[in-house]
């Protein structure tokens, strides 16, 4: 994804940079409208005229170059989450927070796999997680402790105010853990009441 993210940002900024230059060399008088075969009732001969488009151009160019600051910055900002401490700033990389939630899930009785995925941002720390549980386990008890536990545990562990969002998805239910599921199933006895003369 970021790789898109870049790709776009990098001709977004050639744009920005290729119009805000033209209109930089037509405010100037670099480039006449013969040049670009635009009639000159569209490029005003007037000072106020040249001096927008001086103004319009500069603002387009200074934004294309900012374009990859901006982008790095919030790639940068967005997979991790900083503190401070009284002995300095401290990050915590997202992929290590999303392993962590993955353990404390999978001591859960009734869960088997869960998949995380964190974002960060102003309305706090945001948690999606992909739950797999096993067949028989109360769905809403468990959903209710993992958020619980999860919570408690990211706040104790970072101790951030931000608020921690999580949302959970029940991606499949398993027939049981790993050794009933290798047994094969055995088929049951018929049992019988007993008969009973009225």
């Amino acid at each position: 994804m970021n790789f898109f993210k870049r790709v776009g940002a990098l001709i977004y900024m050639l744009i920005l940079l290729a119009i805000g230059a033209l209109f930089l060399l037509v405010a100037n008088g670099v480039i006449s409208g013969q040049q670009l075969e635009i009639s000159s009732d569209i490029l005003c001969d007037i000072q106020a005229c040249r001096i927008a488009l001086m103004i319009i151009g500069a603002i387009l160019v200074i934004d294309g170059i900012l374009t990859p600051y901006k982008l790095n910055r919030s790639i940068k900002t967005n997979r991790i989450v900083a503190f401070h401490n009284p002995d300095g700033e401290v990050t915590v990389s997202l992929s290590a927070i999303e392993e962590y939630v993955r353990k404390i899930a999978v001591d859960i009785p009734g869960i088997k796999d869960v998949r995380s995925a964190i974002s960060v941002d102003k309305n706090g720390i945001n948690i999606s997680s992909n739950v797999v549980v096993i067949a028989g386990t109360n769905i809403p008890a468990i959903t209710e402790r993992i958020q619980s536990e999860v919570k408690n545990r990211i706040y104790g562990m970072l101790g951030v105010e931000e608020k921690v969002n999580m949302k959970i998805h029940i991606r499949r239910i398993a027939r049981g853990t790993g050794a009933e599921e290798a047994a094969p199933e055995e088929t049951p006895s018929i049992v019988y009441p007993p008969f009973r003369e009225m």
